[in-house]
């Protein structure tokens, strides 16, 4: 469990101009942005001249755009993302276009005010602290939201990453992380009373192994009170994962109807125990930077793992399964280094599976060609 006290980005972009998609100003755009842009919907004001989407900066005008968000002078005008003089729909686009474009700059915390409540509020996954799950089967993960003084809380706007690692998702066949969000749970009651229900927005990060989630009332300045089931989320995890996994929430925050954080926001992920085949001693899943992998993406050549140093052991064996669960190759070096032969691979994404005499590495491979 841990408690997100700060969110870090980038430091205000200053003057009056804007990055299209950088909403809140921090110069980073993510799903924060969004809840930035859905609390300014509706709203109207001058076009920006000479506007385009590209993540540069662009002049802005900042008549007859009246609101600003609370806690600062941040006009309205900079969810305006495409600059046609309106917030809307279409600048949620811009959004998604420009996800983690990023300004130049130190951290900087983002600009969301404090409100006068001390709650605290917690994101859980599950309805216990692990879940059994068969690879290559469906695993459906309760989302839940709890306060730890069994108060209710007024939710307005929430913001979160869903962090799975980089090899323990499936994919689907158009290569998204094979990851469902599903509304239509029990005990959810209190949620739907939103007055033009709720909505949701979702980027997946495919090659980084976590998902962010913006969840917003469908009407601006809208919330509800209460806690409790939220939504459940359907994963399927990978077929050649072994052991004990983890599902994890990351840098979450939650918004009141006013835009403003309620409290401190903790929270709790759950361990995925996975069945179905058989766990032995060297099956046990290493630190991730346990085995180093280069290169990656592989193009041509060799394709080589080697322990750190400060890991004990040997490499036993090195499996590379493609995304069907195929054995394309393998070697077992019982060294500290090993390598395949990557010259012939068609270009896709692979799973390479090194196991030592102390445990197991599974990671994603991408060949380009």
């Amino acid at each position: 469990m841990g408690i997100a006290c700060s969110l870090l980005a980038f430091l205000p972009v200053q003057g009056q101009q804007l990055y299209p998609g950088d909403v809140s100003g921090n110069g980073f755009v993510d799903h924060q942005d969004v809840l930035f842009w859905a609390y300014a919907r509706g709203t109207e004001g001058a076009p920006r001249p000479n506007a385009t989407i590209t993540f540069e900066a662009q002049d802005i005008d900042l008549t007859g755009w009246s609101g600003t968000y609370p806690g600062t002078e941040r006009s309205f005008a900079y969810a305006d993302c495409n600059g046609d003089g309106k917030v809307d729909d279409s600048d949620l686009l811009v959004i998604e276009s420009n996800y983690y474009s990023a300004v130049d700059g130190p951290y900087q915390p983002d600009p969301f005010q404090t409100g006068a409540s001390s709650i605290g509020s917690q994101l859980v996954l599950g309805d216990s602290a692990s879940i059994d799950v068969t690879p290559g089967e469906l695993a459906v993960i309760p989302f839940n939201l709890a306060t730890q003084e069994t108060q209710d809380i007024e939710l307005g706007y929430m913001g979160f990453q869903l962090n799975y690692g980089l090899s323990l998702v499936a994919e689907t066949p158009a290569g998204d992380p094979a990851i469902e969000l599903n509304f239509d749970v029990d005990g959810n009651e209190w949620l739907m009373e939103a007055e033009q229900g709720v909505e949701v927005f979702v980027y997946h990060h495919e090659n980084l192994g976590y998902s962010d989630i913006a969840l917003y009332m469908g009407s601006p300045g809208d919330y509800v009170v209460g806690t409790g089931a939220i939504a459940e989320f359907s994963i399927v995890v990978e077929e050649v994962i072994f052991g004990l996994q983890s599902v994890n929430i990351d840098i979450p925050v939650i918004l009141n109807g006013g835009f403003k954080r309620s409290g401190f926001v903790s929270n709790q992920g759950i361990t995925l125990n996975l069945v179905g085949k058989p766990v032995s001693t060297d099956e046990q899943m290493l630190p991730l930077d346990a085995v180093m992998v280069f290169p990656n993406p592989v193009n041509t050549g060799v394709l080589h793992a080697q322990l750190r140093s400060d890991q004990p052991g040997m490499i036993k064996q090195m499996e590379l399964f493609d995304q069907a669960g195929r054995l394309v190759d393998s070697y077992a070096p019982n060294a500290r280094s090993g390598q395949l032969n990557a010259s012939a691979l068609p270009a896709g994404l692979y799973l390479l599976k090194v196991k030592t005499d102390k445990g197991l590495q599974v990671m994603k491979i991408q060949a380009t060609r």
